[in-house]
């Protein structure tokens, strides 16, 4: 692992073996950072971040090419994280990382990059709409507290985010906003992976993400927000209607935040052992006694 000068941390992992080239970024920040009056924002950020820094391009220049590649491009938008990743033939990577750390760097957004953003938003919104899980995990984020920012609207809209053809310069300014403070080289984590040398891929890295700006982004500290479930929360029994062919019974139970088990995943651990299958597991316990 090392660490830029900007105050970007950033894990190589070679392997002469590869035949792909990978990278993922990790922007600390999410869709708690949403303003109250722009649910929507930081999703909106990520799509219009994928979009073509360079005005000579089209803005999806950079995904065209990695399809053109046989590579692929995703990004996700969580309350906290967004994370855009993509992977590429390795005879590939190093051109395609340059492209990648540009889009990264201080730009401008335009109203027509806005526009064909919400599209893709409201595309986002409605096949959100159709998948259990994500209309659960909704349902959960509307019981929290309402002056919690985990009570946002993840995903956003059209609607949501008040957009029309006469506001979108407004809009523009906003996610301009939005990217010009959270996107800071020192709230950025990267991991790389490659079939060239570490002294190679360290070159590499420092050519592509040397250039990104470290404007003193702070890190949004949540802790000190009211908790987003309290007391009159707990022991309560939520009834959903699937639309699809399911039944599933969820056990919620809300942890309190702590920066020494955050950095150790205890949550992680808990959880990865309740879904383990193996012997002696809850659930072997469960299957025996014929309750799964």
């Amino acid at each position: 692992a090392i660490s830029l000068r900007n105050g970007l941390e950033i894990l190589l992992i070679t392997d002469s073996k590869a035949e792909v080239g990978a990278a993922c970024l990790l922007v600390e920040v999410g869709s708690n950072s949403d303003p109250e009056e722009a649910p929507g924002i930081a999703h909106l950020s990520e799509i219009v971040t994928l979009n073509t820094a360079d005005k000579r391009m089209t803005d999806n220049h950079f995904e065209d090419l990695l399809l053109e590649d046989g590579g692929s491009v995703t990004a996700f938008t969580g309350k906290e994280h967004t994370i855009f990743s993509f992977q590429t033939p390795t005879d590939k990577f190093k051109d395609r990382l340059d492209l990648f750390a540009k889009l990264f760097n201080k730009r401008a957004f335009t109203v027509s990059q806005i526009q064909k953003g919400i599209t893709r938003l409201d595309t986002s919104h409605q096949l959100h709409t159709s998948s259990d899980n994500w209309r659960i995990f909704q349902v959960l984020c509307h019981y929290a507290s309402a002056d919690h920012p985990y009570h946002s609207f993840t995903n956003g809209n059209s609607i949501s985010l008040e957009f029309s053809s006469a506001n979108s310069t407004r809009l523009a300014s906003e996610v301009q906003a939005f990217f010009d403070i959270h996107y800071s080289s020192n709230r950025m984590k990267l991991v790389m992976y490659s079939d060239s040398t570490l002294e190679k891929m360290e070159s590499n890295v420092l050519s592509s993400f040397g250039r990104l700006e470290n404007h003193g982004g702070i890190l949004p500290n949540f802790s000190k927000s009211p908790r987003p479930f309290v007391q009159e929360h707990m022991g309560k029994l939520i009834l959903y209607t699937p639309i699809s062919d399911m039944k599933r019974l969820s056990f919620f139970f809300p942890l309190e935040h702590s920066e020494a088990t955050s950095q150790d995943s205890a949550a992680e651990f808990v959880s990865f052992f309740l879904r383990s299958k193996a012997p002696g597991g809850l659930f072997s316990y469960l299957k025996a006694r014929g309750s799964i």
